[in-house]
């Protein structure tokens, strides 16, 4: 009971940091010079997927 009290006052949290938070993180991280041709680019794109993955499941969660 407890944990399906903690996952709906988590839901909110988690929609905002995947909608708002990482579309920034992208933009600003593209246009930030120093990370071009730099391999930080994969810990990136693997961040990405996992806050998708995370929106997703918290989209699901009633």
């Amino acid at each position: 009971m407890g944990v399906d009290v903690y996952l709906k006052n988590l839901k909110p949290i988690l929609l905002l940091f995947c909608t708002i938070y990482f579309p920034l993180l992208i933009i600003l991280s593209a246009l930030n010079p120093e990370n071009q041709n730099n391999p930080s680019g994969l810990f990136l794109a693997f961040f990405v997927v996992v806050s998708i993955v995370i929106g997703l499941a918290s989209l699901t969660i009633t």
